[in-house]
Parts: structure tokens; sequence; C-alpha cells
């Protein structure tokens, strides 16, 4: 599985199969993932696709949803 979005999604529900990361579009601001869950993420983001999320991407944002995730993780790889 090449870098894709596909690849992101099942990094997510394999950590937390109890979301619906293609319905939720207020993942942070809902309360469904706090900032240790974001932590978590941008650790599992970081092994998987081999980059590293700087902390100018931090920001809720940028983790409300999956489309979000994928869209920043572009931004990083176009930088990188």
């Amino acid at each position: 599985m090449g870098d894709s979005m596909e690849k992101l999604q099942v990094i997510l529900n394999e950590r937390f199969p109890e979301i619906d990361f293609n319905k939720e579009k207020t993942l942070v601001d809902s309360g469904l993932l706090d900032s240790v869950d974001v932590v978590n993420i941008i650790a599992d983001i970081e092994e998987k696709f081999g980059i590293e999320v700087s902390m100018e991407y931090i920001d809720s944002e940028n983790f409300n949803s999956i489309e979000n995730i994928w869209k920043m993780l572009e931004e990083i790889k176009n930088e990188q």
C-alpha cells in the first residue's frame, strides 16, 4: 500500500475502531479526539508515511476530519 488515503484510513481505524472517519467532520472540536489522540496520530503518520509533522501543522482544524489530515499530509510531503 503506497502513500494513499486508504493507508491513512487503515492507520486511523486500527487505532480508533469505534470512530467512523468517513462521517465525522469535527473529530477534535466534538471531543472524539483529544490532544493525546492527536499526538498518537502524528506518531503513526510519521512512522508509516516517513515524514515529520512540524509544530506549525499541529492545529485542531488539521485533525477534525480524515480529509483534513490527508490534506495536511499532502502539504507536508510537497514541502519535504
